[in-house]
């Protein structure tokens, strides 16, 4: 699972950090068209990190195809890459889990990814160790960040899939407000209420306990304060990071008390 979580600062500050903790120092970025060409926000992180940045994928669609992930995946193991920095929303992170067991199995092809699925042929995905872990910089308030689970998209039957191992998980979150204001409204507002939908199943679940329903609680209440103060103020940032870590809570609600029936739906309809 995630075994950090970096609250506040800057990326470029707090991504070369990561990697000193983790041991790491060659970064590939896996990001979105969209981040990459309409911001400053990739290459400002890639100046930071200097030759320390081996490489960069900024194609990641939405729902996170398989295609994509194969083709991501082809260039991390050509840049000789030790960790894999994810700077975007769920597509993005996704993108990022899922090449880790694309490289880990040698998939090459969207055939052979689709057999590390959950439930695939491959029954020896979940076993063996990742040979390369990744650091998120999450863009929206999905919370996937937080999760060891996947889903990619197989584009012939337009289906997304779950994928997952318990290294797949992020080993270090960089939750930094400033880097979320390029983020499209409709979008922050509208992953921050899948967050709120994350703390309600919490709340609802047969599994929850106090624990869980105290994180619940409080990060429906970030939530809530911080999601209209982010419709009235866009840009303040102290608002943005009381929705990140409202979302961080309800994620650990979720974790310990099982997602529900929004899930379910959720993923049946291809938008979880």
């Amino acid at each position: 699972g995630v075994e950090a979580v970096i609250v506040g600062r800057p990326a470029i500050d707090a991504v070369p950090e990561a990697m000193r903790r983790i041991g790491r120092q060659k970064a590939f970025m896996l990001t979105s068209q969209s981040l990459h060409h309409g911001t400053s926000v990739i290459a400002d992180l890639e100046h930071a990190l200097g030759p320390q940045c081996v490489g960069c994928y900024a194609a990641v669609p939405a729902h996170t195809p398989r295609d994509a992930v194969v083709e991501a995946a082809a260039a991390v193991r050509c840049s000789g890459a030790d960790v894999v920095v994810t700077v975007g929303g769920g597509s993005v992170t996704d993108a990022g889990k899922a090449l880790l067991l694309a490289i880990a199995h040698g998939a090459t092809t969207p055939e052979e990814l689709g057999e590390l699925r959950l439930g695939g042929t491959n029954k020896r995905a979940l076993l063996q160790d990742l040979p390369l872990r990744c650091i998120a910089v999450p863009t929206t308030l999905s919370g996937g960040e937080f999760s060891s689970f996947a889903g990619v998209t197989d584009s012939k039957r337009k289906v997304k899939e779950p994928y997952g191992h318990r290294q797949c998980a992020p080993q270090i979150v960089v939750l930094d407000p400033a880097i979320t204001v390029h983020t499209p409204e409709w979008l922050w507002l509208g992953t921050g209420m899948c967050a709120v939908d994350h703390a309600a199943e919490a709340l609802c679940s047969r599994r929850a306990n106090p624990y869980s329903t105290g994180l619940a609680c409080s990060g429906l209440q970030m939530l809530y304060e911080g999601l209209l103060k982010c419709k009235e103020t866009p840009h303040d940032l102290s608002s943005r990071q009381l929705c990140q870590l409202g979302m961080w809570q309800a994620a650990q609600a979720g974790t310990i008390a099982g997602a529900g029936a929004s899930h379910a739906i959720g993923h049946s309809l291809g938008g979880g």
